[in-house]
């Protein structure tokens, strides 16, 4: 026994004398010295070597064919079991979420990718396989060796190479930068990019209308908006609409982050859904996901945006407006960046959600008043002259903008959005309910965009809040 796992040199010693590599190896061959029918072994490579590990999986090999032993591994080192076990079972917080033999589960979630090989060299004959056998060599450079090819090329590749020119095997995935969304940058990019223009000319005709409010005392401030509603501050006339509008991105944002937070916090190995992601469903839902935010951005926004600043100004718009609105809209998107900064910020500081929001919304209304200040140093030669907009009108202008921007981001976020829950039906009732809100009171308006976040939020959260969704084939 001693000779078959290569401590015979060590005959003798105290196990607590030996190094762990070698306390593993006597433990292994303690647990065979009865010549059990079940063989139950826990992580049995833990501080091994390669050769080491090797060297076990060689002798396990043997005892399970000469002595017909049955033999369990726990193990998260799936390069041993790959050559070494008939059937396969993944957990995830205590539940089976696959299982099968390596055929079965290679072709259900297997996917093209490649394999980086790094070798102490490689001979002539190798690379001719590689080449032959499996498409390409992508890299051959220093010793590091890269080659693509399709689901189960991982033990192929490895019986190529001799065990001990081997330094390490590694496995990449073609879409494995999928699973590790970059959330701040998704973020950001969808919300600035598909509400910053409707958004923008509304917050600029909000202005316009209270053209006599300068300094922190700004139109464009919800600190002193909430301070005008409870009596606080001088009322400027305006209504709940207005600030619905001031604060759906907020929302979004704080909603938005939160979700991802839980999904990427969360470590499920894999999840089955009705079936599993293909790569057709990613790139189809990546491209869906980028035309939304194109249209959006480059169609939907500025015409909202333009029409609100023509309508405000009663038909006429001016060169010096179009030019104020835009510099009004890029002193938006900082605002929007830092405000999706923060939010970000407290969703991962905090483990309850409500903390969460109540520091957040703290924090925006100290930052409010900094917003107040730059925004009237931009617009404070706004037109003396401006039609009152009713509040009806843009309002469902800007709650049709809400809502791309909370579909394409959950969209994005999670490829098999649609696909999974309700979001067509969110779709119908909000498409309904927003034409006949448009129509009658704009408090029928504000429940709509309140319960189109709650909708959403509660849709998401229950499907997707705790899990982590990944292609899986």
């Amino acid at each position: 026994m001693s000779e078959s796992f290569g401590f015979e040199d060590y005959v003798g010693r105290k196990p607590w004398m030996l190094s762990h590599g070698y306390r593993q190896r006597v433990a292994i061959a303690e647990a065979l010295v009865g010549d059990p029918d079940l063989l139950i072994l826990d992580e049995p490579t833990t501080g091994l070597d390669p050769s080491s590990m090797i060297r076990i999986r060689d002798e396990l090999l043997k005892m399970n064919k000469d002595r017909g032993m049955t033999i369990l591994v726990s193990s998260h080192n799936l390069h041993l079991l790959e050559r070494t076990a008939d059937y396969y079972i993944f957990l995830a917080r205590g539940t089976v979420v696959a299982s099968g033999t390596l055929g079965e589960l290679s072709e259900k979630f297997g996917r093209e990718g490649s394999v980086v090989v790094e070798t102490e060299g490689l001979s002539p004959e190798v690379e001719a396989r590689l080449n032959g056998e499996f498409g390409a060599v992508v890299r051959c450079k220093d010793g590091i060796v890269t080659v693509t090819s399709g689901p189960g090329m991982l033990t192929k590749v490895f019986s190529l190479f001799r065990a001990d020119r081997v330094l390490a095997i590694t496995r990449k995935e073609l879409y494995e930068g999928l699973r590790n969304f970059r959330f701040p940058l998704v973020l950001g990019v969808v919300a600035i990019l598909s509400i910053l223009s409707g958004l923008g000319g509304a917050q600029y005709v909000t202005f316009l209308q209270n053209q006599n409010a300068f300094g922190p005392i700004g139109a464009a401030s919800p600190a002193i908006d909430y301070g005008a509603l409870f009596g606080l501050t001088e009322s400027r006339g305006l209504s709940l609409a207005d600030l619905a509008i001031l604060y759906s991105p907020v929302i979004s944002i704080l909603l938005s982050a939160d979700l991802m937070s839980k999904e990427r916090d969360s470590r499920t190995m894999v999840k089955l859904i009705s079936k599993p992601i293909t790569r057709s469903e990613i790139l189809i839902g990546k491209s869906l996901a980028l035309v939304s935010v194109l249209v959006a951005v480059g169609v939907v926004s500025p015409l909202i945006s333009f029409a609100s600043l023509q309508a405000s100004l009663g038909g006429t718009v001016q060169g010096e407006d179009l030019s104020r609105l835009g510099v009004f809209t890029l002193v938006y998107i900082l605002y929007l960046l830092v405000w999706g900064m923060i939010g970000l910020f407290y969703s991962n500081l905090f483990k309850k959600p409500i903390t969460s929001y109540l520091v957040s919304i703290l924090t925006f209304l100290v930052f409010s008043l900094l917003w107040a200040n730059i925004t009237s140093v931009v617009a404070n030669s706004a037109a003396t002259s401006v039609a009152q907009l009713e509040s009806e009108q843009y309002m469902f202008r800007m709650l049709s903008i809400t809502y791309i921007f909370s579909e394409v981001a959950l969209f994005v976020l999670n490829p098999h959005y649609l696909g999974v829950n309700g979001g067509q039906y969110t779709f119908d009732w909000f498409k309904t309910t927003t034409f006949v809100g448009s129509l009658s009171s704009v408090w029928i308006d504000i429940v709509i965009l309140a319960g189109s976040f709650v909708v959403l939020w509660v849709l998401n959260y229950k499907m997707f809040g705790r899990m982590n969704i990944t292609p899986q084939g």
